[in-house]
């Protein structure tokens, strides 16, 4: 039988791991939203560019 500090560590371990997954997720997505940013400004400056030099 599991002895309560077994469960214990288990649980522990358990609340790690999902902190760490929470952790790369939040990463994963701010990484997402600055390539969207960077690929929007650069579809707005090919927009504009054109009208500036003609």
């Amino acid at each position: 039988m599991l002895s309560m500090k077994k469960i214990l560590l288990i649980f522990f371990y358990c609340f790690l791991l999902s902190g760490c997954a929470t952790t790369i997720a939040i990463v994963d997505l701010a990484g997402a939203t600055a390539v969207k940013a960077v690929k929007t400004t650069a579809k707005a400056v090919d927009t504009i560019t054109p009208d500036i030099l003609e």
